[in-house]
């Protein structure tokens, strides 16, 4: 059982027969064992579908049991294969289980190794089915993560990039850990001589510095890519406010001009 650093090296200092020590180890023994039944209770571990997918990592290849869980794939994900294309897995995932592969280095991700080149032209079939497993996403967090951001995420905010969504999803677990609003926390007595807070200047100023790296980044990579399909802006580009105040001057000079043809026209014809 890890107990820490500093927990063991009291431990041995101390007798192992003192009432403090037997009690704590007592205790811990007990917490292990609660934690492993509720994790067996809780975790899908007899699940046919989640052993079937772990059958896709590459540590897993050429065991006696991984060629029965890749050929319950298909069945389990009927909408990815083909009918053609499952008796082409079928050949494949036994190729698989005996060809020489590429090693899978400790800190490699799985979906980096599936998307190497020599691995998709060799296993085609059996790629399109690691591909679909590895883009699903379920669960407790994502669901939780979602009641959390749903004043967030809308039609309107579908350019959020993740480094701004984690931000915000962090800054409303704090405030839900603290139970208090944002006024409630940043509340003040007396705003004229109160003291502003060290760390939240601290990291306005980071996270302007960083948005305005960011900004920087962008910029640098459109300006690389004009230049390297050799794309020239005759005009400069405008903000989206001042677009659409050209775009109102341009509809009411327009409607002037039209006024004035009409008027134009109805005195001529008194004319005539």
């Amino acid at each position: 059982m890890f107990l820490g650093a500093k927990a063991s090296k009291l431990i041995q200092s101390l007798s192992t027969r003192d009432h403090v020590v037997k009690t704590f180890l007592k205790q811990v023994e007990e917490a292990y064992t609660a934690c492993g039944k509720t994790l067996q209770e809780k975790l899908a571990l007899s699940n046919t579908f989640l052993k079937a997918v772990s059958a896709i990592h590459p540590d897993a290849s050429g065991h006696s049991v991984t060629l029965t869980f890749l050929q319950k794939l298909p069945n389990l994900a009927p909408n990815v294969l083909t009918e053609e294309e499952t008796n082409t897995y079928d050949l494949e995932i036994r190729k698989y289980q005996t060809d020489d592969l590429p090693e899978f280095e400790d800190g490699t991700r799985i979906d980096h190794w599936w998307g190497r080149d020599d691995i998709r032209k060799r296993y085609p079939c059996l790629c399109k089915m690691v591909r679909s497993l590895l883009s699903c996403f379920h669960g407790p967090q994502v669901e939780s993560s979602f009641n959390v951001m749903n004043d967030i995420i809308d039609n309107k905010s579908g350019r959020i990039n993740i480094e701004t969504y984690n931000a915000i999803q962090n800054v409303k677990y704090s405030l839900k850990a603290c139970e208090k609003s944002a006024i409630a926390f940043h509340n003040k007595q007396d705003f004229l001589h109160e003291g502003i807070n060290p760390k939240l200047v601290k990291n306005m100023r980071s996270s302007c510095k960083q948005y305005k790296l960011e900004l920087e980044m962008k910029r640098s990579a459109l300006e690389e890519k004009k230049n390297r399909l050799n794309v020239t802006t005759k005009t400069s580009m405008v903000t989206k406010r001042k677009a659409k105040e050209l775009c109102a001057k341009a509809a009411k000079k327009a409607r002037k001009t039209h006024q004035q043809c009409i008027a134009r026209g109805s005195s001529l014809a008194k004319k005539s």
